[in-house]
């Protein structure tokens, strides 16, 4: 079972994985987002946004209004995943000059 959410398993899901101090977003440009808190090193409660805009769903053509839907379906899925992982950050390049 996989429980550490790093920037490489954002990256096989088609998602990216932003770091903001104790905050984590994991999205795309024009899909649905997942965000978090990060307490003692672990994601905490986990929640899910989508477009909900005037130009959303219903100004979609069917099929794709129902592909989006799909997408939000899967990503609260993963979302409820994601709650309780440990929040593996990338190591931070020491560029200060010895």
């Amino acid at each position: 079972m996989i429980n550490e959410l790093t920037e490489e398993l954002a990256c096989a899901i088609g998602f990216e994985l932003i770091y903001r101090g104790d905050y984590f977003i994991l999205g795309g440009i024009g899909e649905p987002t997942i965000k978090g808190k990060i307490i003692d090193g672990v994601a905490k409660d986990v929640s899910v946004c989508y477009d909900t805009s005037p130009n959303g769903l219903d100004k979609l053509p069917p099929e794709a209004a129902m592909a989006y839907a799909h997408r939000i379906i899967s990503t609260a899925y993963f979302a409820k995943c994601v709650e309780g992982m440990r929040v593996i950050e990338p190591e931070k390049e020491d560029l200060s000059e010895d």
